[in-house]
């Protein structure tokens, strides 16, 4: 049974208790007013025998009066049941409470149970949050550590971003060198290589093969009988290519004359200081032979020998005769 359940029962029986001590105080009050009404009524019954007893009357015993006697009886007994029930409401109030007394005992052990279960607990807990509060600052330690170092890294991290551009700028810088020292060596090369090759042509010496010369006759062959003479610088170069010019003019038959110089080369051409071929006509003979010229010219420069057409007015040919074409191979060009 429960404490609440006990705690009912107990006022339950301090309620009948209360009850039975209010009927034995009625019916002990019953049975005391019946004993002193026996008692005044047997005082009074004495005092009339006596009295009469004085007188000389004698009266005969008297039965003591049956409803005081009733009334006796029943409040003795009455005084009886309310005592004995007193007496088991009292035995079963004391067995309430003593369970009463067990239940708060076992109460109060449970409580402290309880208490040394969250005394305990609060131990427990109040470890684990000091534990937890060392790893937190443990935590915070390493954070902040770690945050040091990130910072650290991050620095480094910027300086080796600065130093990657600078490299790539200084790289950037350098290609660019190399680009423009690559493109002055392309340019020094291509120099180099014309520089060879002007070389190489002033080396080379102009001439005029066998097949080169029968061409060029082939291209002049339908103006023959033109009128020519020649003209040459004096250096050995020169004299081999009028030599081949020469040969390509006879074979197409045209006219060959002596210059009017007196002093000639090879006995057949006049000496001038000049450069390059040259064929010349007179001014006033253009109509007559600037086909013919302009038909040496352009055979002449098919077979790789560069010349120009000349036509040369009265006052600017000195002592060369103005009735043929003149031929002149002065020396190599350098350009």
């Amino acid at each position: 049974m429960d404490e609440s359940a006990l705690k009912t029962l107990l006022d339950n029986l301090d309620i009948s208790r209360s009850s039975l001590h209010g009927w034995l105080h009625f019916w002990t009050f019953l049975v005391v007013l019946g004993v002193a009404l026996e008692v005044v009524f047997v005082v009074k019954e004495y005092i009339d025998q006596s009295h009469d007893f004085r007188r000389g009357i004698v009266h005969p015993p008297e039965k003591p009066s049956t409803m005081l006697f009733i009334l006796g009886l029943l409040g003795a007994g009455l005084v009886a049941i309310g005592v004995a029930g007193e007496l088991y409401v009292d035995v079963q109030a004391g067995k309430v409470e003593t369970e009463i007394r067990k239940a708060n005992e076992l109460r109060v052990a449970l409580l402290s149970k309880e208490a040394g279960d969250a005394r305990a607990s609060a131990t427990e807990a109040a470890d684990a949050s000091q534990r937890a509060k060392e790893q937190s600052d443990k935590a915070v330690a390493s954070a902040s550590n770690a945050m040091t170092i990130a910072s650290g890294a991050r620095r480094e991290a910027d300086s080796f971003e600065k130093d990657i551009v600078s490299a790539k700028t200084q790289a950037a810088e350098a290609e660019s060198h190399l680009a423009d020292a690559l493109q002055r060596a392309a340019d020094a090369k291509q120099e180099s290589v014309e520089a060879t090759r002007e070389l190489l042509k002033l080396k080379t010496p102009r001439s005029l093969s066998e097949e080169q010369q029968k061409r060029i006759a082939s291209k002049i062959k339908r103006f023959v009988g033109t009128p020519f003479d020649l003209w040459v610088s004096a250096d050995s170069e020169s004299g081999v290519l009028l030599e081949s010019i020469d040969n390509a003019l006879r074979s197409a038959e045209w006219k060959f004359n002596l210059p009017g110089n007196p002093i000639l080369y090879a006995e057949k051409a006049g000496l001038v200081s000049a450069s390059g071929v040259s064929i010349h006509v007179p001014e006033e003979h253009r109509g007559e032979w600037e086909p013919a010229l302009l038909a040496l010219v352009n055979a002449l420069r098919a077979e790789g020998i560069p010349a120009a057409a000349i036509r040369d007015a009265a006052e600017g040919e000195k002592g060369k005769p103005r009735d043929r074409i003149h031929v002149i191979v002065g020396s190599k060009p350098l350009n």
